[in-house]
């Protein structure tokens, strides 16, 4: 659970409209009926006071999981726990571990698009945008169509695909997909130099 959720951002949810942020920068072994830290009294004296003590007693919040570990938030010598309850994961945030085997193969069917679906969502976007009626892009003279390029191609036959391994498998492209899920190279070589080529106009 720690290697998963350290290093995301998390919401407050016990201060009402006030939905602070923070990163998340390790979990506690204690629950937050045991877990302690250095609270300044107004006195000045400094006691040490559990995370559950310290909501009742700043917040009124009873927690209804006393027993579950607390997040720690903002830097590690700061001390600031959060327990899990008052806790929201910011949503839309950037993915940067490694994703398991299913983890990839759901992205890569969620993204992989056929061709008319990518039209039409791209002549979806450009009609929302209405390029034409900004001020700024009719004040530089600039005119975008709304239609996209038409080029001349022609499809390429789909070569015979052979797997390594005993089998020694062979496989025909379908629509310039293959299936490399159990299989092996037949000859794996290491890649020394390598380049990309941009074909857009």
């Amino acid at each position: 659970f720690t290697k998963e959720i350290k290093g995301l951002k998390v919401e407050v949810t016990h201060c009402g409209q006030m939905k602070r942020k923070y990163r998340v920068c390790n979990v506690t072994r204690r629950p937050a009926s045991h877990q302690t830290f250095p609270l300044q009294l107004e006195s000045g004296q400094t006691v040490e006071c559990t995370v559950a003590q310290y909501f009742k007693q700043k917040y009124n919040l009873q927690l209804k999981y006393p027993h579950l570990p607390c997040l720690q938030v903002g830097q590690e010598q700061k001390h600031t726990y959060l327990p899990l309850e008052v806790c929201n994961i910011v949503a839309g945030q950037r993915c940067i571990k490694k994703l398991t085997d299913n983890q990839t193969s759901t992205m890569i069917k969620a993204t992989a698009r056929s061709a008319p679906d990518r039209q039409e969502e791209i002549s979806r976007l450009m009609k929302n945008a209405s390029y034409n009626l900004d001020p700024y892009i009719q004040e530089f003279g600039i005119k975008v169509k709304d239609d996209m390029t038409e080029v001349t191609g022609r499809v390429l036959p789909a070569p015979i695909l052979q797997y390594g391994g005993r089998n020694r498998a062979i496989a025909t492209p379908n629509q310039g997909v293959w299936d490399m899920r159990g299989k092996q190279f037949y000859n794996g070589i290491e890649i020394k130099v390598w380049a990309i080529a941009c074909f857009a106009p």
